[in-house]
């Protein structure tokens, strides 16, 4: 009986944090033109962002200057790049190339279900292989190899639909990321937790559930080998990357809609719900930063790879830039 309330209770808060994910990650049915859906700063320190209209920016994080790289005709519901200038989305029906190796002219749309749409994506980090996150009657990811021709492999994570005592509740992937490389997919779940799978043989590697709260969200700090998952209620652990062990946990005042993290940096950003960022040492949890940007609509959330600044995106399409040691606004582009 406690094992089917448990269970109850878990699938109930995926329909919760459905909606709260929304403010971080909209879905199809929900398409907001001018939502900033990804943010990430590149290894020159200028930072890429993508937009619900189809366009991928670049902003100079001196100056706030942008440019834009990419403009498709479709809706961009999720963004993912690399060090090497590789920039990846996902719109209706296919995952798009749009930048490869800062060459933005290329793009290369990447079709696995044709039926259904890929509403998460994410590059390796040498951008030999990409992996889209598909909901259709099933949650599963399709992986692309270099040249990206046709889908390598498909891995079936579960039902999207889930009947329990009567009621029926959605699951839904929250994120997908490659580990330290490119063998490793980890996809994060609502309802289910955090899978950790082998590329080649589709295996499972490793299941991470903390303290059976639902899983919000995701992120990997490759410079300590940790991998960030955030749960409901403030609840945050840090796992080794490598032998998928928990290595530390903390409780942070708030609720919170997005981590990031960035490859060479030791430390993380949570993004809140009522627009406090925390800025945390990946390594053990200790807070160094509290940002109160009062922005309620927070979409999306980079980190630099000193971890002296952060970046957010708005549902309004703007995007602003933040000290980390002094909480003040450098700057702010975009609309408003």
């Amino acid at each position: 009986m406690t094992s089917t309330t448990n269970r109850q209770t878990s699938l109930a808060l995926g329909v919760a944090f459905s909606a709260i994910l929304c403010v971080a990650h909209c879905t199809a049915s929900e398409p907001r033109p001018g939502r900033v859906s990804g943010l990430r700063f590149m290894h020159d320190g200028k930072i890429v962002s993508s937009n619900y209209d189809g366009t991928v920016r670049q902003w100079d994080s001196r100056s706030g200057d942008e440019k834009r790289l990419f403009h498709g005709r479709e809706v961009i519901y999720d963004q993912d790049a690399n060090d090497i200038g590789d920039i990846v989305v996902s719109g209706p029906k296919a995952v798009t190339l749009a930048c490869v190796k800062s060459n933005c002219e290329h793009s290369l749309r990447l079709t696995a279900r044709s039926e259904d749409s890929p509403l998460r994506v994410a590059v390796g980090p040498t951008g030999r292989r990409i992996v889209g996150g598909y909901v259709g009657d099933d949650l599963s990811l399709a992986v692309w190899k270099s040249p990206f021709h046709e889908p390598n492999g498909r891995i079936v994570i579960g039902p999207s639909e889930v009947e329990l005592d009567g009621s029926k509740y959605t699951t839904n992937i929250a994120r997908v990321l490659f580990g330290l490389d490119d063998s490793i997919i980890i996809a994060a779940v609502i309802g289910q937790g955090v899978m950790v799978y082998d590329v080649d043989s589709g295996g499972i590697k490793a299941l991470l559930q903390p303290l059976q709260r639902d899983v919000v969200d995701v992120c990997l700090a490759r410079g300590t080998r940790r991998l960030i998952v955030v749960a409901s209620s403030g609840v945050v652990r840090g796992y080794d990357a490598g032998k998928w062990t928990n290595e530390w946990e903390q409780r942070y005042k708030g609720d919170y809609v997005s981590c990031a993290a960035n490859d060479a940096s030791s430390v993380f950003a949570l993004a809140g719900a009522d627009g406090i960022i925390r800025v945390i040492e990946s390594s053990g949890g200790k807070e160094i930063a509290t940002i109160d940007t009062k922005a309620k609509r927070i979409s999306a959330i980079a980190i630099s790879e000193d971890g002296t600044q952060v970046a957010i995106g708005d549902r309004d399409g703007s995007v602003t830039l933040w000290s980390v040691e002094n909480g003040q606004r450098i700057w702010q582009g975009g609309a408003k």
